[in-house]
């Protein structure tokens, strides 16, 4: 079961959060990477409005995944197309030992 967490982000406190998965000590490395993010947003856009700087932060955070997955797939392409071209090799060859003998 999930137990109860309670973090601060920007100097707003937040209790009684129920995340499956995700212990105390790793919601507060989220806490204060989300609170990062806001600061930074904070300073670049001039935007004081802390829910919107906390839904740009959101956005923005989904944008950091969305590029994640897509180099993950480009990553996981790529090195199928290479396994393939080795299976093929690898292939020919063993063929090729069969044809020879």
């Amino acid at each position: 079961m999930a137990e109860q967490i309670n973090v601060e982000i920007n100097k707003i406190p937040i209790s009684g959060l129920f995340l499956p998965n995700v212990e105390a000590l790793e919601a507060q490395f989220l806490a204060r990477a989300v609170e990062e993010r806001i600061q930074k947003l904070e300073r670049e856009t001039g935007i004081v409005d802390s829910l919107k700087l906390a839904l740009l932060a959101a956005m923005t955070f989904y944008s950091d995944l969305e590029k994640a997955r897509e180099e993950l797939e480009h990553y996981s392409q790529a090195n199928a197309q290479k396994m393939d071209k080795m299976i093929k090799v690898l292939s020919d060859s063993v063929n090729k030992t069969k044809k020879d003998k």
